[in-house]
């Protein structure tokens, strides 16, 4: 497995771009949120962050008279804490699933997979060391995008309260347990089209997988912050639950004999 491993750690290189590409952007829209102190916010983005802070602060781990102080900076923290992360939950799909179709399909249809498999190496370790080299690429992008997005609510927090904000709870599930259980739902659905898949062209449809957190955005519009955070965690349990049973269902079907192109 550490030899699979180490070979997609030096292919990464050629894949380098596009795998920072989602970091990169989340940091220049962060970058535009604070320094514009949200001017460059859409307006349907700004009325449901107003509607959300106004109806329950606390939900954000402000007070009435935070929300007072913050004036217009309250719209841009409640985008960063509520709405943001839900980008975060898209970039983890979408980083996982691209990891794994690189990884995988690219070699069944280039029909070097059929080479690893004619190697000493066990067929478990040839997946398994992909798997993992996947998931590190999606972990880091998690990591990054949650770290980015967390300095900038604290600086446009001091800037206007002159002390750091201290994290909810469902801020911490929505841009650390949601964005796992997206990459976790991305595993099985790029497995299947690994597999299936006859072009790079075919493997696009499985991506649309990652828009299911645009769910959250559509609870938001009307709904209150209680509906929306309890939506979050339903919603991340949910993508558990599903990523788990469809890997169980893909477990047999993943075979040397599955990756052979005739």
């Amino acid at each position: 497995m550490g030899v699979i491993f180490r070979k997609e750690i030096w292919s990464l290189r050629s894949q380098l771009f596009g795998y920072i590409t989602p970091p990169l952007i989340l940091v220049l829209v962060l970058a535009a949120v604070v320094l514009t102190n949200g001017v460059v916010l859409t307006p349907q983005t700004k009325k449901i962050a107003v509607n959300q802070i106004t109806a329950s602060p606390q939900f954000f781990g402000l007070s009435e008279s935070d929300v007072k102080t913050l004036g217009d900076s309250a719209v841009a923290l409640a985008v960063l804490i509520a709405q943001i992360p839900i980008v975060i939950q898209i970039f983890a799909y979408i980083t996982m699933y691209n990891a794994v179709v690189q990884s995988f399909m690219s070699e069944r249809i280039n029909k070097t997979m059929e080479v690893l498999f004619s190697t000493p190496l066990k067929d478990e370790d040839i997946i398994y060391g992909k798997v993992l080299f996947c998931m590190l690429v999606a972990l880091l992008t998690i990591a990054t995008c949650g770290i980015a997005n967390t300095l900038a609510i604290e600086i446009l927090y001091w800037m206007n309260l002159s002390h750091l904000w201290m994290p909810t709870a469902g801020y911490i599930s929505m841009i650390t347990i949601l964005p796992a259980s997206m990459m976790f739902l991305a595993l099985p659905i790029a497995l299947v089209i690994s597999i299936r898949a006859k072009s790079a062209q075919a493997s696009k449809w499985g991506s649309f997988g990652g828009l299911l957190p645009i769910i959250l955005f559509i609870v938001g519009l009307n709904q209150s912050p209680v509906i929306f955070f309890t939506a979050v965690e339903i919603l991340g349990g949910l993508a558990f639950v599903v990523s788990f049973l469809l890997t169980l269902l893909l477990k047999r079907a993943i075979s040397r004999v599955a990756f052979i192109v005739n």
